[in-house]
């Protein structure tokens, strides 16, 4: 679809302003601040709404938007209970909005099928019919790959102290002074709680993360955790930069 001068100014203020609030917000939300999380991620999300429902085009995301809003504000009012499965849906839904803008303005529209998806679990859930997400456990994998540690990670959204305890009993299996890697391809968000809880294993192997994108890169960068982790666009080009160095030491 084309891109008019009013997508593009929107989408800076997305870049911007809006990812920033909402990563304080999810933030909040995973240290038990629960009010006050839900109160500054009601703020930038509102506004999506209200442009993205006067744009042609982005219908859509406004109404997507708005069904995740209403169940930002049950939670508020405490008609959903805040329990963790609760507020991890809450974070999925608020992640979603920003792949849906992205997907219309790319793609020219979404991917229904995965909007639904979600949706339903926002709506099963605000109806006392509870659906467990995925076990964190089930969302690492350590695969070993050319001489290489890989973890494969399949949350699309890492936040949550499940997903720190789980992700670092993964690294903890891997030897000192060890080349390993993060296959981060599939995750959307990822905590600065969470980069802070393996800094120590990145200083104790050779760790590096690969694949970012979306607000996960965006944290990685703002928070200046590519102090302490190489980064690579995806597993593919790791691996070539490790096979480089093996052949230049050889």
């Amino acid at each position: 679809m084309t891109i008019d001068p009013m997508v593009e100014e929107f989408f800076a203020e997305v870049n911007d302003k809006y990812y920033p609030q909402v990563i304080e917000g999810l933030e909040l939300l995973d240290s038990g601040n629960v009010a006050e999380g839900i109160e500054i991620l009601a703020r930038p999300i509102h506004t999506i709404k209200g442009v993205a429902g006067f744009m042609s085009g982005f219908e859509p995301a406004s109404s997507f938007t708005h069904k995740v809003e209403d169940f930002l504000k049950a939670l508020q009012a405490e008609k959903i209970e805040c329990n963790e499965g609760n507020l991890a849906l809450a974070g999925r839904g608020v992640t979603a909005i920003f792949q849906v803008l992205e997907q219309i303005r790319t793609e020219g529209a979404l991917n229904q099928q995965e909007a639904d998806e979600i949706l339903k679990l926002l709506a099963d859930a605000a109806g006392g019919k509870r659906k467990e997400l995925a076990p964190s456990a089930d969302c690492f994998r350590l695969v070993r790959q050319d001489g290489y540690s890989i973890i494969r990670v399949t949350c699309p959204r890492l936040h949550l102290e499940g997903h720190r305890l789980a992700l670092g009993e993964q690294l903890g299996k891997i030897a000192d002074g060890e080349d390993a890697v993060l296959d981060l391809e599939e995750v959307r968000t990822m905590g600065s709680s969470v980069w802070q809880s393996i800094t120590g294993h990145a200083a104790r192997l050779q760790l590096a993360a690969a694949g970012m994108r979306g607000s996960c890169r965006a944290t990685f960068y703002a928070w200046g955790f590519d102090r302490y982790f190489e980064s690579y666009s995806n597993l593919e080009a790791y691996l070539q930069r490790q096979q480089a160095r093996r052949e230049r030491s050889a």
